[in-house]
């Protein structure tokens, strides 16, 4: 991640999907795209 936010825990499955959703950041912070976690089972 960036080193401004900071997120605990471990990515079990699924890691294309979390670097698919970071390919969507940006510099300021900002997503160039909407993106909604859903049906996800545990956050």
């Amino acid at each position: 991640l960036d080193g401004k936010h900071v997120v605990f825990g471990q990515v079990v499955e699924g890691m294309d999907v979390v670097k698919k959703i970071e390919s969507y950041g940006s510099q300021s912070g900002k997503t160039t795209k909407t993106i909604t976690v859903a049906d996800c089972g545990q956050l």
